[in-house]
């Protein structure tokens, strides 16, 4: 059998501080930071389920093309970060869908074991807790929500599966914060996050 190689853990990257802005830019450069960061410290390793984990991302791509035929895209299959010895074991990948104005971006990482998806959940509330993150009901085993400058993301956890989803504006810099286009986005960004977080969540088996 062979071994996974461990990821590095989320505690280990921290993000930079930033001035307070009134543009939707800065919430969505906050969001995609840390989506970095999420993406870095989880190490697309080998790993003994690697058949288990490659069914399960032809099953979300498969379901994304089906439901949401309107966002293109699907995983990108470059490996993400360095291995660290106390982290999670596991696999993980990056995926992306975009639509006009929006993109999607979808961290999905498959633990060896439950408990390695308890861990990274934990770390990433951890790195996200600045964001003021609440609990989200109905979506795997746990979950958090967050929405904010016309963006929104969602990390839950099913099985031995952690799931990071991410929307935002593709240019933010257009947005201003406060402003009623934001707010439509803003909203629209949430519906969006807790809709691709599902079709995700539909294709992890129980354990």
């Amino acid at each position: 059998m062979t071994n996974a190689t461990p990821a590095p853990t989320l505690e280990h990257s921290t993000p930079s501080e930033r001035q307070p802005s009134n543009t939707g830019g800065d919430a969505m450069r906050k969001l995609a930071l840390a989506l970095a960061i999420i993406g870095a410290c989880l190490y697309a390793a080998p790993s003994a389920l690697a058949q288990g984990w490659d069914v399960l991302l032809s099953n979300i791509e498969r379901e994304i093309r089906k439901t949401e035929p309107e966002w293109q895209g699907g995983r990108d299959n470059s490996p993400v970060g360095i291995p660290g010895p106390d982290s999670p074991r596991g696999t993980s990948r990056h995926c992306s869908w975009e639509r006009h104005q929006q993109i999607v971006r979808a961290t999905v990482f498959y633990g060896d074991t439950k408990q390695d998806a308890v861990r990274t959940l934990e770390q990433s509330q951890q790195l996200l807790q600045i964001n003021a993150s609440r609990p989200l009901e109905g979506m795997g085993e746990q979950a958090y929500q967050c929405a904010d400058g016309g963006g929104a993301w969602i990390t839950f956890r099913k099985a031995n599966v952690f799931v990071y989803v991410v929307v935002s504006v593709i240019d933010p810099r257009k947005l201003e914060r406060n402003s009623p286009e934001a707010s439509r986005l803003t909203a629209e960004a949430l519906e969006i996050a807790k809709r691709f977080a599902q079709h995700i969540a539909e294709q992890i088996p129980d354990r």
